[in-house]
C-alpha cells in the first residue's frame, strides 16, 4: 500500500476536523455531523486510526495529542 495514500486519508480527516467538512451538497446539519466525527476520530484511541496513521508512517499518539491541543486552542479552553 502506498504511503502517499494512507498520508492524503490522514490529511482529509485533519482538514475536515480543522476547517469542517465541505458543504457540497450536504445539509448543514449533516456537515456538522460529519465534522464532529472526523474531530472525534482523530482524538479518541480507536483501531482505526491506529492502522491509518500505521501506514501514513505516523505515531497515532502524536496526532491524537495534537489535535487535543488543536481542540483546546480552537474552543478558547486552557489545559487543565
Amino acid at each position: 500500500m502506498s504511503r502517499e495514500l494512507w498520508q492524503a486519508v490522514l490529511m482529509r480527516a485533519i482538514d475536515d476536523a480543522v476547517h469542517g467538512v465541505p458543504a457540497s451538497g450536504v445539509s448543514p446539519e449533516r456537515r456538522e455531523f460529519e465534522t464532529q466525527e472526523a474531530r472525534r476520530f482523530l482524538t479518541r484511541p480507536s483501531a482505526d486510526l491506529d492502522l491509518v496513521c500505521t501506514f501514513a508512517g505516523v505515531e497515532p499518539e502524536a496526532v491524537r495529542g495534537r489535535m487535543r491541543e488543536n481542540a483546546f486552542v480552537a474552543s478558547g479552553r486552557r489545559f487543565p
